[in-house]
Order: C-alpha cells, then structure tokens, then sequence
C-alpha cells in the first residue's frame, strides 16, 4: 500500500506510474476523499476503485485492520 494525502495526489502522480496496468483500491476515512481521488486517477487513465464509506465502514462491518508502528 502507498500513503498518498490527496491534496498532493497531482505531485505525485508519478510515483504511481509502475501500477498503471494494476487496478488501484483507493480508501480514505469516509470514502468521500477517496471519491475525488478514484476519479482523478481515472481521468489520467488509470484503473481506480473507490473504497464507498471508507475505513469507517470497514471496521464497523469488523474488518481486519493490520497496525504498524509508527516512527
């Protein structure tokens, strides 16, 4: 998975240049960021799926979630 805010999503576009011909699952906490960013991402020719209701629904339907340490 890549981090990626969306206000810099344009900067970094690039960075998702090697997952072009993959289909990106974009999440945010709600699905509403996530929204923008799918469609972005398509209008630039990419295979994107929005996450609808984010990892708020997620973990309410008792989805694993794996931790990692923060440094």
């Amino acid at each position: 998975s890549v981090l990626m805010p969306v206000q810099e999503l344009s900067a970094r576009l690039g960075e998702l240049a090697p997952h072009r011909k993959n289909t990106i699952v974009v999440i945010c906490r709600s699905g509403n960021r996530s929204g923008w960013a799918t469609s972005m991402l398509r209008s630039q020719g990419y295979q994107a799926l929005n996450m609808v209701g984010g990892m708020i629904r997620w973990n309410s339907e008792g989805r694993p979630v794996e931790h990692s340490e923060q440094k």
